[in-house]
């Protein structure tokens, strides 16, 4: 509701103030990291973000639990529009350029079929060269099983590129948990 409602005010602002350009996005689920920056998903304790939750489950050797296994999907699992944040910042950075007075709304990610979660976990399986087992909540709500997001309206604006495949998404997560997390855990 609150999101809502900020979209409501820039929305009444922009057209009070025609001149003013205001530019809202709707960033789906960004995930993966950018090595130059430590630019990546590093979610406040407490929270379960979802590659950061596997990875760190995968590398406490404890067990992980994904809700589904029964959703209406490939799979079986949830289904999300992911985006790497190298390919998000990328696209951002274009729709401000792109923009001139007026006001703009997008969704912003990739726009096609999504990935599931079992589909992240095979590659996490794959990158790090492990192998573990998967237990599922089965008795969760599945009208979310699968949410994606229509791009159409962005791609007429810009043409948007997205550099970033699913191997690349796990791996810069695992760079990331690697190489940054020490230090700026520690300031």
């Amino acid at each position: 509701k609150t999101k809502i409602m900020c979209e409501e005010i820039i929305s009444d602002f922009q057209k009070n103030n025609p001149e003013i350009t205001a530019v809202i996005l709707r960033y789906t689920n960004p995930v993966g990291a950018n090595s130059v920056c430590f630019l990546g998903d590093r979610p406040k304790a407490g929270q379960k973000n979802v590659l950061p939750y596997l990875v760190d489950t995968i590398n406490n050797g404890q067990d992980i639990f994904i809700n589904g296994g029964n959703y209406p999907t490939k799979d079986g699992s949830a289904v999300r529009d992911f985006i790497h944040v190298s390919d998000l910042t990328a696209i951002t950075a274009k729709i401000l350029d792109a923009a001139q007075s007026g006001l703009y709304l997008f969704n912003v990610g990739v726009g096609l079929d999504g990935f599931s979660i079992k589909e992240i976990i095979e590659e996490l399986k794959s990158s790090l060269n492990k192998d573990f087992d998967i237990k599922f909540n089965p008795n969760t709500d599945s009208r979310f099983a699968k949410i994606l997001v229509n791009t159409d309206k962005l791609n007429n604006f810009i043409n948007i590129s997205i550099n970033n495949n699913l191997h690349d998404i796990v791996t810069s997560q695992l760079n990331l948990k690697q190489e940054g997390e020490l230090d700026i855990d520690n300031e």
